[in-house]
């Protein structure tokens, strides 16, 4: 154990305390409060200490037998450390001096070392593990009492407030507290679009939801959570009228529809035909009335597209396909309908129309968000990091110039897996931020998975 000299001055006057380092982080706690009384849990989050050192410790500075006058004093008394509980303060005893002749010296050296014992590495490495799960519990209550108590708050002043709750106890790092906010969006609540800010939800169980979309400065809502909500927020889909009901209405609809950009105009001779896009559905399908992943390929190979072309992902995205490599009949007849292709012929005469669609930014975006829940296994939170990786090459590989430094970063990071606020802030990190990243504002409302890629990136480039 290491030890140094540390000056403790008081009204009585100024002494020399040589101490362990240990006895240096407890002391330190009182540094810029003199006279403030700290709880033992508050010193146990304060100092990292584990658990039995920090007794020790305590007690070392409490009832060192040379010291008529001991550095600190504690209430309520005990007769050993193992007796001090959470709630027992600690505080400066402000009439501490060196005594020597029943006479007070108002200078003089004090060896508070003793023959204090050390733990093992491995105690000591479990204890310090239960003092960062004790903080990561603090700062989680902390957020939702900010929340609670605050309707609207910016991502300042939620890190200002959260160093003020918790600074009796530790100083949180920004990356901590980002890091909890994260935990509490992919394990308590859902996520939720809002444009350059983050909306904050409270349920009856402290469940909280942050959505943050990457910006500068972004701001937290307290808002009522709707019945039974899970994530995303999804419009109820009305019932898709039967075969006959859609011929029936078929020449009105036909004619009112609005036409899409790049679309021929409709004539009475090549009106959609529902009976024909059930039969064209029916050709691929199964028993169980689904598309699946072989007749997919057929699919894809009769209207001359490859799989993975991006091409696909946008048409699962107008067919509000659930589940990627599946097509169900619902999907299939809702979205070739508003789509007017009843064949194989007029769908490949879309495919330009399709592709061009990806070049509005509404529309790209919409995507783009649309590939999370179309990619990820339905019984995850998250996607896993292959599938992730592979689904950002299709969409940003071509437009972004940091993808292949990003990927790379990818694939040497801890990360297992991609949750929907990153994968929502990776886009828009692609669109606001500078190739050089000089513009990136790690104070920002960015997830912990994009400040750590800032970083690795500045540390390569400065080699």
């Amino acid at each position: 154990m290491s030890n140094g000299i540390i000056t403790f001055k008081n009204e009585v006057g100024q002494y020399d305390l040589e101490v362990t380092t240990f006895q240096l982080a407890v002391l330190f706690a009182w540094n810029q409060r003199p006279r403030e009384r700290i709880s033992f849990e508050n010193l146990k989050l304060a100092t990292e200490l584990p658990d039995a050192e920090l007794r020790r410790t305590l007690w070392s500075l409490v009832a060192f037998p040379k010291l008529k006058r001991q550095v600190l004093s504690y209430d309520p008394p005990v007769s050993s450390p193992k007796d001090f509980t959470d709630s027992t303060l600690f505080y400066v005893n402000q009439e501490f001096s060196l005594i020597k002749n029943s006479k007070v010296q108002k200078r003089g050296k004090i060896n508070l070392i003793g023959r204090l014992q050390l733990t093992t590495e491995r105690m000591r490495e479990e204890e310090n593990e239960g003092i960062v799960q004790l903080r990561i519990l603090r700062t989680q209550e902390a957020i939702i009492q900010i929340m609670k108590m605050r309707k609207r708050i910016s991502n300042a002043q939620l890190q200002t407030e959260l160093v003020e709750i918790l600074k009796n106890m530790f100083l949180p790092q920004k990356k901590m507290i980002k890091e909890q906010i994260e935990w509490l969006i992919e394990h308590k609540g859902t996520v939720t679009s809002v444009s350059s800010t983050a909306t904050v939800t409270l349920d009856k169980l402290n469940i909280l939801e942050l959505n943050g979309q990457g910006s500068k400065k972004y701001t937290a809502q307290l808002v009522k959570p709707s019945k039974g909500s899970v994530m995303p927020v999804v419009k109820k889909k009305r019932k898709l009228p039967d075969a006959d009901d859609n011929e029936r209405k078929c020449k009105i609809t036909s004619f009112t529809r609005p036409q899409m950009r790049g679309a021929r105009p409709v004539t009475a001779e090549k009106l959609f035909s529902n009976k024909k896009c059930l039969a064209w559905f029916q050709a691929y399908a199964g028993p169980d009335k689904v598309v699946g992943p072989d007749a997919m390929e057929k699919f894809c190979e009769d209207i001359g597209v490859e799989p993975e072309n991006i091409i696909m992902l946008v048409l699962a995205w107008h067919l509000e396909a659930a589940s990627m490599g599946f097509f169900t009949k619902e999907e299939w007849l809702r979205g070739m309908t508003l789509l007017q292709c009843d064949c194989t012929e007029r769908l490949q005469s879309k495919l330009d129309y399709l592709r061009g669609e990806l070049n509005d930014s509404v529309v790209f975006k919409n995507v783009y968000r649309y590939a999370f829940d179309f990619a990820r296994d339905k019984d995850q939170r998250s996607l896993d990091m292959d599938t992730a990786k592979s689904m950002l090459a299709l969409l940003l590989e071509r437009t972004w110039p940091l993808f292949p430094v990003f990927h790379q970063f990818l694939e040497q990071s801890k990360y297992k897996g991609m949750n929907k606020d990153q994968w929502y802030n990776v886009l828009e990190f692609s669109r606001t931020i500078n190739t050089d990243l000089s513009n990136y504002d790690e104070d920002g409302a960015w997830p912990v998975l994009l400040d750590e890629f800032v970083e690795w990136q500045k540390t390569w480039s400065a080699l």
